[in-house]
């Protein structure tokens, strides 16, 4: 029976990692136009649901084996594309091909290099080589993409930073603005949390960049030993989800609640928090520019968000004075923050009034629908 759907597959999503909310939104959008399939790296104990299983054939490749940097990063994925192939060859009838990473984009021009296939190119992320490390490794690595990109239709990116700081630069071709918007159906049952005794601190979503964590934890610490009721909910997982675990060990104020389905999850958990924390480590160069679904996700949930100082993150929360920026590595800062909402001070209800007056529905996916249908049409 997969055999056979496989065989049918017109669209097909070749990722190196298990599809995030952002993939899930794409991949339903195909199913509504073809066949569609996802070939996926389902890395080591990553617990994970998708719910995309009525809408499309998912093909986990699991990663069982060392797939960290470096040396071992190649040979993981040289194992996962070991057993994607006989996959690849069963999937005879493909025309599109969507693809989320350059590794993937490499072996793809490799393998349908004689092949007429439209092919979608989605970055969610720049890392190190392409942004913030040396200037000749930056130079290397980009004519290298830009070589691979000569056969991308469609390159898509879910900030306007990804284009204007690094692929205006070696990229010709059409590209489009996706930004990590929620669809409105999702979140139409949304109930906010009432103001209680305890107050939440929340942080939902992938699980990495510890330093900004442990200066949540010594904040919280600080507050409760002055007599507040408050502690934080993580939802989610990710690549610094075990050190996490052994930090939090002996925390009587850290609750973890485990990997989600987004779209029947997520607005239960955004229910259950007074406030979103998106504090990454600014010290990496990509974290200035990107912009996470947090942010679009607490603008219509009317939750305050603290983030990062020093990131573009930080200019659209200033400019729309939804939250708070702090000093990734500062207590200080973080107590500050949490002092100003449990005192409901001038700033809090400032945030408080922007949020309620905000457009929430300039902020939602759905105005990407039309545009997603044209992507996925096989004519």
């Amino acid at each position: 029976m997969q055999q056979d759907a496989l065989e049918k597959t017109e669209i097909l999503f070749f990722l190196t990692n298990t599809p995030c909310p952002r993939l899930q939104k794409k991949i339903k959008a195909a199913s509504k136009c073809a066949n569609t399939s996802v070939i996926y790296w389902l890395r080591s104990n990553y617990s994970f649901e998708t719910g995309l299983t009525d809408l499309a054939l998912l093909l986990p490749i699991k990663g069982n084996f060392l797939n960290s940097n470096g040396i071992w990063r190649i040979v993981s994925f040289l194992i996962f594309i070991k057993n994607a192939i006989p996959l690849l060859f069963r999937a005879k009838k493909v025309k599109i091909i969507f693809i989320d990473y350059i590794d993937v984009l490499f072996f793809t021009r490799l393998f349908y290099r004689n092949r007429n296939i439209k092919l979608i190119y989605e970055v969610g992320d720049l890392i190190n080589l392409q942004y913030g490390c040396h200037s000749q490794i930056v130079a290397c690595f980009s004519s290298i993409e830009k070589f691979l990109m000569k056969k991308v239709t469609t390159l898509i990116l879910p900030s306007p930073f990804f284009w204007s700081e690094y692929y205006k630069y070696i990229f010709t071709g059409n590209w489009m603005l996706m930004e990590n918007l929620p669809e409105a159906k999702v979140w139409n049952n949304f109930v906010k949390k009432q103001c209680d005794e305890e107050y939440v601190v929340g942080f939902i979503g992938s699980i990495r960049y510890l330093k900004p964590l442990k200066c949540l934890f010594e904040a919280i610490k600080v507050m409760r030993s002055a007599g507040h009721n408050i502690r934080i909910i993580f939802a989610g997982t990710g690549p610094d989800e075990k050190e996490l675990f052994l930090l939090a060990k002996d925390l009587d104020f850290v609750t973890f609640s485990g990997a989600y389905q987004y779209e029947k999850d997520a607005p239960r958990l955004y229910g259950m928090v007074d406030m979103i924390y998106s504090v990454y480590d600014s010290s990496i160069a990509n974290v200035k520019i990107a912009l996470p679904n947090r942010l679009y996700e607490a603008i219509i949930c009317s939750l305050p968000i603290v983030v990062a100082k020093g990131t573009n993150l930080e200019k659209y929360v200033n400019a729309y004075e939804i939250g708070y920026a702090v000093d990734y590595l500062s207590i200080g800062e973080h107590v500050n923050v949490l002092e100003s909402q449990m005192n409901n001070d001038q700033k809090a209800q400032a945030i408080n009034k922007s949020l309620q007056k905000i457009n929430k529905a300039a902020f939602m996916y759905d105005k990407y629908y039309d545009e997603l249908k044209h992507l996925f049409s096989l004519h």
